[in-house]
């Protein structure tokens, strides 16, 4: 209690989104890097880094963490059990980042790195209409994954449901059961776990405590739109090229 009482943040997870290249790779390239990373541009409206370029991410919302993904997860894995061994880590409190270590709130609660990876792909659904996800019976998962799956719906079935997640994140579990879905949880890394450095924290700024996954597609999804609110502009770019921007300060 007093733990929740003294916390000045809010937990989020961010998604960095690569796409191979499609050969040749150009002589622009500087660093010769074979991937584009996906970067959004914020909204000058925002209340948090306005204008900056960012990985798609936001906040952890309850519903990330219901219970209920066990089953959608379930014709994927033999058993509960088995989805737990293949995601949660044990390290010393040491070397395991602290939101991974902070119990759940509830027993019934999802283990933190399931549903800060389910909270990665929602948000990232919810900015770009990028939906990582996989269908039952066509896939087996038995590891993680070398490469994410993008679930091929028509743009408009896209927009459809962008625009109910967006308004309730419940909605985001709707439509996985309606699409008979998963979130393609296995596709999702590990990266980081980065708290906003207290200095740029001020009494009407925010805060977040993010945990940053990683993830590879074979290639650029055929449909991907900004959302026009939070984010108003979106491009694949180089490493090379974005860090380039960085220190242009553009």
């Amino acid at each position: 209690m007093l733990h929740s009482a003294l916390k000045t943040w809010k937990n989020a997870a961010t998604l960095i989104v690569t796409s191979n290249k499609t050969p040749p790779i150009s002589v622009k390239n500087c660093c010769n890097e074979t991937y584009n990373v996906l970067m959004l541009k914020r909204s000058s409206k925002s209340t948090f880094f306005p204008s900056a370029h960012v990985f798609p991410g936001g906040n952890i919302e309850e519903s990330d963490a219901s219970s209920k993904w066990l089953e959608i997860f379930r014709p994927f894995v033999s058993d509960t059990q088995k989805l737990y061994q293949q995601f949660v880590v044990h390290q010393n409190a040491k070397e395991r980042s602290p939101m991974f270590l902070q119990a759940t709130e509830s027993t019934s609660d999802l283990p933190r790195e399931i549903s800060y990876r389910i909270s990665a792909i929602r948000e990232t659904f919810e900015e770009t209409g990028i939906l990582l996800a996989k269908r039952r019976h066509v896939n087996t998962i038995t590891t993680l994954n070398q490469y994410g799956d993008v679930l091929d719906l028509k743009p408009n079935e896209i927009e459809y449901w962008r625009t109910r997640v967006s308004n309730d994140a419940n909605e985001f579990l709707n439509m996985c059961i309606e699409k008979e879905c998963a979130p393609d949880i296995w596709a999702l890394h590990e990266w980081s776990n980065w708290l906003t450095p207290a200095h740029m924290f001020t009494k009407n700024s925010k805060r977040y405590d993010t945990m940053f996954f990683i993830t590879c597609l074979k290639s650029a999804p055929v449909y991907s739109q900004q959302d026009s609110k939070e984010v108003t502009s979106m491009s694949w770019e180089s490493p090379c090229v974005t860090l380039k921007a960085f220190h242009q300060k553009k």
